[in-house]
């Protein structure tokens, strides 16, 4: 029941709301403080809803966004409304500038006025940006994985000869059948 949810900062029971018009998607809010409790999935659905098709990134945008909104706060992990456990401080997006409370279990808690900057930042093209980053994270991820199975060994040139071990335990009894093997054939 949504009367036991408190905010984090005020201790106040928050309101269920609607944010969008016909969007079946309800929120909490503090009446005092303004922040925003959204259930798991919920701010995606909240985002995509708001999402211009078109968009494009303004990187110029982008970066004053996140600029202005790095302004150092005192940093307070703060507890989730529903299990009252200390939530995580993530960045949401790259270069939103907003730092978000998670509780993985869940869902996620926004300050007073981050989500107009969210919704600031997804109209500069942000989502756009952070598709490709993620994108970019993950091939570096696989090319390094890769890299990882074809060089078992390092760069050393014995153990490049001697083909791929076998066993962790026994690399050296097989590296050096391997060698003997080439000598006598």
């Amino acid at each position: 029941m949504n009367e036991s949810r408190l905010c984090p900062h005020c201790r106040l029971v928050l309101t269920p709301t609607s944010l969008l018009d016909g969007d079946p998607v309800e929120v909490d809010v503090c009446p005092r403080c303004c922040g925003i409790w959204f259930d798991v999935n919920e701010l995606e659905q909240v985002l995509e809803a708001v999402r211009h098709p078109e968009a494009r990134v303004d990187r110029r945008l982008i970066s004053s966004l996140a600029e202005r909104h790095a302004t150092p706060v005192e940093v307070r992990y703060v507890p989730c409304p529903i299990c009252a456990e200390r939530m995580n401080r993530c960045a949401h997006g790259h270069r939103s500038g907003i730092v978000v409370d998670r509780c993985h279990t869940h869902g996620v808690w926004l300050d007073g006025g981050e989500l107009e900057v969210l919704f600031e930042w997804g109209a500069a093209g942000g989502h756009i940006l952070d598709a490709a980053v993620r994108e970019e994270r993950r091939m570096e991820d696989q090319r390094r994985e890769r890299a990882a199975a074809v060089e078992p060994y390092g760069s050393d040139p014995l153990c490049l000869t001697l083909g791929p071990r076998r066993h962790s335990s026994g690399w050296l009894a097989d590296a050096l059948g391997d060698f003997i093997m080439r000598l006598m054939g």
